[in-house]
């Protein structure tokens, strides 16, 4: 009687250690999707100071979202979605893509275009990118769905100021300038900004329904 119940004993006590290394592993993912928000911060807040020859603008080396989509491959079990795990990776992804693109563009202009034209909607998008960190941070909580809701609604906010800026420098742009390429340089990357809000927003909106669906 006795061997039979350390036997059980010893099973339970191993399908407790499988399941807690699953549980473990499992947690893997909050620790990713942190990490591709905080790549994206980085790259957003790269932009201004490289817009300055002194201070070149420096591509991130890591490339978490892809660490994500091996990692989602061997998983037997995903604290969310893996749908929703991809989806917000590749949100946040493409913000960063967004940021780099400007960069990549800036040089191009040849001079048409100064970095204090853009100075204050980029202020503007690095806190909307915070505001998107301390989001994706609170994916953990799945409990307090109420606090993911403020942000999202400060991320919408703070991304809607900043599309507004934009139109009110665009609107300047055309009344002031009469060079058609600088014209043209400057409404291209404004064009940037503009997409790098909406993504924010786009990101934004998919933590909102992932913390709805596991509340």
């Amino acid at each position: 009687m006795r061997v039979t119940m350390t036997t059980a004993c010893l099973k339970h006590s191993a399908a407790m250690n499988a399941l807690q290394k699953l549980l473990t592993k499992d947690l893997q993912f909050f620790d990713l999707l942190e990490a591709v928000a905080a790549e994206t911060v980085t790259s957003v807040k790269g932009i201004r100071p490289s817009l300055s020859a002194a201070t070149p603008f420096v591509r991130s080396s890591k490339n978490t979202h892809e660490q994500i989509q091996k990692s989602l491959v061997k998983a037997l079990i995903t604290p969310i979605e893996r749908g929703d795990i991809e989806s917000l990776s590749n949100a946040l992804r493409r913000i960063r893509k967004a940021a780099e693109k400007f960069c990549e563009r800036y040089p191009l202009c040849n001079g048409r275009v100064t970095g204090d034209q853009f100075a204050n909607v980029l202020a503007q998008w690095e806190k909307v990118a915070e505001l998107l960190e301390e989001l994706v941070k609170h994916l953990r909580l799945t409990n307090r769905p109420e606090q993911v809701e403020k942000l999202v609604q400060l991320v919408h906010e703070a991304s809607g100021y900043g599309e507004q800026m934009v139109l009110a420098c665009m609107k300047t742009l055309y009344e002031r300038q009469s060079d058609t390429l600088s014209l043209l340089a400057a409404k291209d990357l404004y064009g940037v900004l503009e997409k790098g809000f909406d993504r924010c927003r786009i990101a934004g909106d998919i933590v909102m329904t992932i913390t709805l669906k596991s509340s």
